[in-house]
């Protein structure tokens, strides 16, 4: 067997967590790039996915 074989069966529960714990974070590092792209979504397009053009003279909603 290899090496990794031999510590996943050693130590099954701190090769979960270390697989875990590099997913997540690969998963934060696209979050800057996910939360672009719903902000681009969110204020690109209006209700009916048409692109929107925002104009100096209009007044923002909360």
């Amino acid at each position: 067997m290899g090496e990794t074989m031999n510590k996943m069966l050693a130590k099954p529960e701190k090769y979960d967590r270390n697989v875990v714990d590099s997913k997540a974070r690969e998963e934060a590092g696209r979050v800057p790039l996910r939360m672009n792209d719903r902000f681009s979504t969110l204020f690109s397009r209006d209700a009916d996915s048409m692109p929107r053009v925002w104009i100096r003279k209009e007044d923002l909603k909360n």
